[in-house]
């Protein structure tokens, strides 16, 4: 756990650049084949989430973290936090951090 607050930077730029990759890789697929039958919102979600879990375990393959299942779960809650701002951009995210922020 320290290991997620003493990185927390590396984190934030982890969500923006899988974002723009989650962002392009959508755009660019979105209308291939079964694809064009779901959801977009549905499309970004399981591509966000798959993404992390795969740099999490490539992470942990790499000797950086030891593999515990609570820090594959912050990988998937990630997933869910990339998935909002692919969709709905920065602007939003930080408008929701203004809100809360007291």
């Amino acid at each position: 756990m320290e290991w997620i607050t003493a990185n927390t930077g590396v984190i934030v730029t982890a969500i923006g650049v899988i974002a723009a990759i989650v962002s392009v890789i959508t755009e660019m697929t979105k209308n291939i084949g079964v694809l064009k039958k779901i959801p977009t919102i549905l499309q970004v979600i399981i591509l966000s989430i798959l993404l992390w879990i795969v740099l999490y375990l490539g992470v942990c393959g790499a000797g950086i973290l030891v593999f515990e299942w609570f820090t594959l779960v912050a990988a998937i809650i990630a997933g869910f936090i990339t998935a909002y701002v692919s969709s709905y951009g920065w602007e939003k995210l930080n408008d929701a951090f203004k809100r809360y922020k007291k």
